[in-house]
């Protein structure tokens, strides 16, 4: 926890610094979308050392996407929990939300991953 309090703190202030300019224009801010991409950052930055999340709320964030659409689908209650004979047929269609999110999440960290490898090579 020590080693990385200095990289939390550096966190930290960016997100308190985007509330600030937030706040001088007036703008709502959508606090669990900030907490979101803060926490994502952080430790999109442990392991990659690179920030995956942006608070540029023009700039489309799939990868958030992802991650909410997976955090839905499992806490969604599904038939398959009561009756798992059927499952296969994926009633509410969960699993396939699931796959597809889990699908676009590692396509985006396998991309992100290639460039951080790109960037560090030349």
């Amino acid at each position: 926890m020590e080693a990385t309090k200095a990289l939390r703190m550096n966190k930290m202030k960016e997100l308190v610094g985007f509330m600030s300019e937030s706040s001088e224009r007036e703008e709502a801010v959508n606090i669990s979308r900030a907490s979101f991409i803060t926490t994502l950052n952080i430790i999109s930055n442990l392991l990659f050392s690179v920030d995956f999340g942006s608070y540029d709320s023009k700039k489309l964030n799939e990868f958030q996407d992802m991650v909410i659409g997976i955090s839905i689908a499992v806490g969604n209650p599904d038939v398959a929990n009561y009756f798992p004979s059927l499952r296969f047929l994926d009633l509410q269609g969960n699993g396939k939300k699931t796959k597809d999110s889990c699908e676009g999440l590692f396509k985006e960290m396998k991309q992100s991953s290639t460039l951080l490898i790109l960037n560090t090579s030349s």
